[in-house]
């Protein structure tokens, strides 16, 4: 994709940001986590990201995982994303050690997702 490509593609993010910080699944809509994580991956190092991660640190639940919507206290499939932006921001705080608890805790038809995953986040020992 060319720089000017990429550049109006982030110009609009920043754009239809929430005044929450936040991004809805359509501009203008109320803010959701899902694309208001992809949303921060793709404006990483931009001040609007700032902005949209402190939203996603206040929606962090103390059971491990995020809320899906500042009105929606539960958390689902999101929870393993929202650690893959608290590693590209280089945060590991308490909502980040109970996320990836709570990741590694979950069990799927497959079994445990676990499987050193604590090595590869740079979390182990």
């Amino acid at each position: 994709m060319s720089g000017s490509a990429l550049s109006s593609r982030r110009d609009f993010l920043r754009q239809t940001q929430n005044a929450d910080g936040g991004w809805g699944y359509f501009p203008g809509k109320r803010s959701w986590l899902e694309p208001t994580l992809y949303a921060t991956l793709a404006l990483h190092g931009d001040t609007s990201a700032a902005k949209s991660f402190a939203l996603i640190q206040s929606w962090a639940l103390p059971s491990g995982g995020w809320r899906m919507a500042a009105d929606v206290p539960d958390a689902n499939w999101t929870s393993a994303l929202c650690l893959t932006v608290y590693i590209a921001r280089s945060v590991r705080d308490k909502a980040f050690d109970r996320g990836l608890a709570r990741v590694l805790s979950t069990v799927g038809a497959d079994g445990p997702f676990g499987g050193g995953a604590e090595a590869r986040c740079g979390t182990a020992g």
